[in-house]
């Protein structure tokens, strides 16, 4: 994120790149802000932001975090320590392995359970499986017991015998409604959602805002996207959701890697609503 939003304003070096990339999405919806959380001050620890509310009738402290799949990241650190050199001896095929959470990837790169796998499947002529298949297929199980979602062979190509390891995809099944109002629910109860709710209850402030940016390798984040594409700008109705976040917060931020981008926003005095920021604003990738 940070080549898309390169250090513009006062005090951005001090924000990680979501962060900075955030900052410069509010600051064409809620107007300048001001870093508090500077690396090395006296407010390090504190809230990330502030901004002055346009009445002038106060400061809205503003806390900005993301939501990933810790268990993806930690799956795919695992993947690129063990299976980066992997290949099939013999093998005229580049292979493309989309692993889950639940692949083993040390006992992979130790077992020749995989290269086996794809060994026989080239032998029959077979490039490509996958764990979500048909049932009757006989490799469906194989692929699931090794927590692999799909394999994919690619002919002729430069890279003969290697395999090329990448998460599996996550597919959304909507997410507005009940499903929304239970991701909201289990992150601000979360440890990370409760420490975030502490940070912001420590500051004096008139609003207290809490920004979620949530990535795409996850259910909520693809959930979040779709739901975001069905609505416009200020839709209120069945597709919103209607969970209603705990105190301190006053404002609560969902936002999405749509184009345009877009989010979620909950305030406690008017509710949930979909917002769309400023087109000059940095999109998402």
């Amino acid at each position: 994120m940070s080549d898309l939003v390169p250090i513009t304003l006062l005090d951005d070096e001090h924000l990680k790149d979501d962060e900075r990339w955030v900052r410069h999405l509010l600051e064409g919806t809620v107007g300048q802000t001001r870093v508090i959380d500077r690396r090395g001050g006296s407010e390090q620890g504190k809230h990330d932001l502030e901004v002055d509310l346009p009445d002038g009738s106060g400061i809205a402290a503003v806390e900005i975090t993301s939501a990933a799949d810790s268990a993806r990241l930690r799956a795919s650190a695992r993947a690129d320590r063990f299976l980066s050199g992997l290949t099939v001896p013999g093998s005229q095929i580049w292979w493309l392995v989309q692993y889950t959470p639940q692949a083993d990837a040390r006992e992979l790169s130790r077992s020749a359970s995989l290269v086996t796998l794809l060994t026989a499947m080239e032998g029959q002529g077979v490039l490509s499986a996958s764990s979500l298949s048909d049932y009757r297929d006989p490799r469906r199980e194989q692929l699931k017991a090794l927590g692999i979602q799909s394999v994919h062979g690619i002919e002729g190509s430069s890279h003969p015998g290697a395999v090329s390891v990448m998460p599996d995809f996550v597919a959304g099944y909507g997410w507005a409604g009940s499903r929304a109002d239970d991701w909201v629910n289990e992150f601000l109860a979360s440890d990370l959602g409760k420490s975030k709710l502490a940070k912001l209850a420590r500051a004096v402030a008139d609003e207290h805002h809490l920004v979620v940016l949530m990535y795409p390798d996850t259910d909520g984040g693809l959930g979040i996207a779709g739901a975001l594409a069905d609505l416009l700008d200020g839709e209120g109705g069945g597709g919103l959701p209607s969970a209603e976040p705990p105190m301190p917060l006053t404002h609560l931020w969902l936002i999405a890697p749509t184009v345009p981008t877009r989010a979620f926003r909950w305030a406690r005095s008017s509710g949930w609503s979909v917002v769309r920021f400023p087109p000059e604003q940095p999109q998402a990738a």
